[in-house]
């Protein structure tokens, strides 16, 4: 896969490899949120319930809440973003 980014400020138009424009499409954004959203918020509650039925200390359970719909989502929405994208490409590719 070639880079996207020309220069440290600059995005290439196209993909210098296949000439495959780099502009987004339909449902891009929105599709990758609700992707997100699913993946976190069931990871979250799944890491509290085991937290809860291990006995873990209440601080425990709110830090990994917080960690999980929080801090993660921040770090790594980038890359659900890629995997969200890449998902369209392979069901419907584009010319």
């Amino acid at each position: 896969m070639s880079p996207t980014r020309a220069s440290l400020g600059t995005l290439r138009d196209a993909c210098p490899r296949c000439g495959t424009p780099f502009e987004p499409a339909r449902g891009e954004w929105s599709g990758a949120l609700m992707f997100a959203q699913g993946a976190y918020g069931a990871l979250g509650l799944l890491g509290m319930f085991a937290l809860l039925l291990a006995g873990a200390p209440l601080a425990w359970t709110i830090a990994w809440i917080a960690l999980a719909t929080v801090a993660l989502p921040i770090l790594t929405y980038r890359n659900f973003k890629g995997a969200w994208i890449g998902a369209m490409w392979a069901a419907h590719p584009w010319p």
